[in-house]
Formats: C-alpha cells, sequence, structure tokens
C-alpha cells in the first residue's frame, strides 16, 4: 500500500487538500526580495471587472496572476494613512490644532509650500499646532483596486507580487 501510494504521488495522480490547491506562501531570495503568493476567496466574472485586494503597500508592476484565465489590465493604489497624505487631503478644509494648552482652527491652503488662513485671516507658513484630522481625512490601510478580465468566471483569484525586506540577516 505504501508502494502504491508514493507512486500516485510521484505520478501526481492523488488530489491535493483544498489549501494546497489555493496556493500561497512566501519565496525568499538573497539579495531581499520576498515572492509572496496569496488566493483571494471570492468569485471573478468572465469579463471585464475589478476588485479590491489587501496587499499593503506593494509595487503595482509586480503583480501577476497565477491563473493564466485572469489577465491584470490595470490598478491604483491609494497609499496608507500618513499626516502628508491626510493634510494634502486637507486642502480647502478647517482643522482644529492642538497646541499645549488649547486648541485652534484654521483652513489648510496649500502644503507646497505649507500654509493656513487662520480665524483672524492672516496667512501663516507652517501649522499652528498638531493637526487633528477627521476620520474621513485620515484615511486608513493601503487600498489596492484592480482592472481584471477574466476569459472564464473563477470562483477565486490567486495572485503573486514581489515585496521588500525578506533576508537571512
Amino acid at each position: 500500500m505504501k508502494r502504491l501510494l508514493l507512486v500516485a504521488l510521484a505520478l501526481g495522480t492523488v488530489p491535493l487538500p483544498a489549501a494546497a490547491q489555493q496556493g500561497g506562501g512566501y519565496t525568499f531570495y538573497q539579495d531581499g526580495r520576498v515572492l509572496a503568493r496569496r488566493t483571494f476567496a471570492g468569485a471573478v466574472p468572465s469579463g471585464a471587472s475589478t476588485r479590491m485586494v489587501d496587499l499593503g503597500q506593494v509595487d503595482l508592476g509586480t503583480i501577476v496572476s497565477l491563473d493564466p484565465a485572469i489577465r491584470i489590465s490595470g490598478g491604483s493604489l491609494l497609499p496608507a494613512a500618513n499626516a502628508d497624505l491626510a493634510l494634502r487631503r486637507a486642502v480647502g478644509k478647517e482643522l482644529r490644532f492642538a497646541r499645549e494648552k488649547d486648541t485652534v482652527r484654521a483652513t489648510v491652503l496649500g502644503v507646497e509650500p505649507l500654509r493656513v488662513k487662520l480665524a483672524d485671516g492672516s496667512v501663516m507658513f507652517g501649522l499652528p499646532g498638531v493637526p487633528l484630522f477627521p476620520a474621513d481625512l485620515a484615511g486608513g490601510d493601503a487600498a489596492l483596486t484592480l482592472s481584471l478580465n477574466a476569459t472564464a468566471r473563477r470562483d477565486a483569484l490567486p495572485l503573486a507580487w514581489y515585496a521588500q525586506g525578506g533576508g537571512w540577516g
């Protein structure tokens, strides 16, 4: 029985568990690159569609579909939130700024150079304190939207992409 199982494994005739069929994992290279693979659950319809996936910060040019029936025709990445991006989103809006003992309100006029309009109408280059951003301006995690074109409907989206930062120390 053991020999039969070994022969079947060698010939590739033993069905693999679903997790193994779906793929996923990492390959580390000596130069620090990491090839990541992951399958995202959810149907991919036949024809053109878009799909949001959570890959974190990634170089769009390195993303490939592992399913030959699915072609990635484009994508857009909204970077993860940070103070600079939130300030850019706040141009034209009034924000509160925390100072040591109080808060002040000012309208963000621009970010290059950084300037705000204070309540008395004067314009200040710089910030009058630490900006307090409302949730809609603060953003969140990186959001990646892929434009897909599938020749046939699929139950999942298998992807691979390169990341940086891996290595053996």
